[in-house]
């Protein structure tokens, strides 16, 4: 495909491996009881997986509308806004004082839906705007091999660690940092040298990119806080589902780009930079928060 960013085979191996090792760390900190937790919180959950699912796809839909946006740069905020919460929502939770066990909970079940929501979801939002339509019917998707992509990464790596977690609870918990750090850092690498070896390709579109990020991703947060505040689950549970809302797994986003929109620049940009944005919101308003503990 062209105007693509050039990843090979081995590339894409790596890439879906590292996030299968992240989703796996994720698992580690997972028990049956956090999901028993979740399920006695129905408007937390109902908040958290509405949020993502179906609230912030829905304003990216009319955000792509609205906006003067290629269908290329649409599909990507559309794929991204379909993603479930990624794992450093955790971590900003925690340093904001919210619900810390909510999030891990709410990062875990969303990673296990996706297998099947991310697709349907990103079908339907995308399939609804003629002009992402025709883009996506150009492509020719191959829905097979996309949802035994989405096992391998999500729901496989998943079912392991939480497994080890119940088998090894001591290993389990050893391992879940240190693996999560590292597979994160290998991301970051990753992605930092792909983009690094196409600089001439996105340079130029690097602007606007960012302010399409910056508004989406502020839509992003509003929607999770306004989802959690309107269902009136306490002050520290809005604080987890709003930054589970806004810190999607962009780099799932990057995976499903190269593997099967072969690595389409504006597509691979917008989850790109959303990676990078959403660490830099996320703390900047953890370091808000953590000033003013919840009431």
């Amino acid at each position: 495909m062209d105007n693509g960013l050039s990843y090979n085979d081995n590339a894409q191996l790596v890439l879906g491996g590292v996030l299968a090792l992240i989703v796996f760390a994720i698992a580690l900190e997972l028990t049956l009881r956090d999901f028993r937790r979740a399920l006695a919180s129905p408007a937390a959950l109902a908040a958290g997986l509405g949020g993502q699912f179906l609230v912030l796809p829905a304003l990216t839909f009319a955000l792509v509308w609205w906006l003067p946006v290629s269908p290329e740069v649409g599909l990507g905020m559309l794929l991204v806004s379909c993603c479930p919460g990624g794992s450093l929502s955790n971590l900003m939770t925690r340093m904001s004082l919210g619900d810390t066990a909510l999030s891990v909970s709410l990062t875990g079940i969303a990673s296990a839906l996706a297998v099947v929501v991310l697709p349907l979801n990103f079908a339907l939002w995308a399939g609804l705007n003629p002009e992402t339509a025709e883009r996506l019917r150009d492509i020719a998707i191959d829905g097979r091999a996309f949802m035994l992509t989405l096992i391998a990464i999500l729901a496989v790596p998943l079912v392991l660690g939480m497994l080890l977690r119940a088998q090894r609870p001591a290993l389990a918990l050893r391992l879940a940092r240190p693996l999560r750090r590292s597979a994160l850092a290998v991301l970051l690498i990753f992605i930092v040298i792909g983009f690094a070896r196409d600089t001439a390709a996105w340079v130029g579109e690097i602007h606007w990119t960012f302010l399409i990020v910056l508004v989406h991703n502020g839509l992003a947060l509003g929607a999770g806080y306004a989802a959690a505040a309107a269902l009136g689950v306490v002050e520290a549970q809005r604080r987890a589902i709003t930054l589970e809302v806004g810190m999607q797994n962009s780099g799932l986003a990057l995976a499903i780009i190269f593997s099967f929109f072969g690595g389409l620049l504006p597509m691979a940009l917008i989850a790109a930079w959303w990676g990078t944005w959403h660490v830099i919101s996320g703390l900047l308003l953890a370091r808000w928060w953590m000033r003013r503990p919840p009431h």
